[in-house]
């Protein structure tokens, strides 16, 4: 079956235990292997990730796509470094 990557853009994003996600914003291939490396996500559920921003899944983490996204693995919980200004 083929897909046009457009396709798979703004596509709700589920967990296998059926936790929403977020949205696919972007697509990123590796053109030298030509395959896809990584579905960039957008509007991360808040209860994942205590500063919602956009993150990159690996495309081997996806089980499947058609009407949404469903995904193998993904943590429970997604904690970001913050970082302290520099002192001057």
């Amino acid at each position: 079956m083929t897909r046009e990557l457009t396709s798979f853009l703004n596509l709700p994003v589920y967990t296998n235990k059926g936790t929403y996600v977020g949205e696919t914003k972007n697509i990123i291939i590796d053109t030298d292997a030509a395959h896809i490396n990584t579905i960039l996500i957008t509007g991360v559920n808040p209860t994942l990730m205590d500063n919602p921003q956009d993150i990159g899944i690996p495309f081997r983490w996806i089980a499947a796509i058609g009407d949404i996204v469903l995904l193998n693995h993904f943590p429970t919980k997604i904690i970001t470094e913050t970082q302290e200004p520099d002192e001057k």
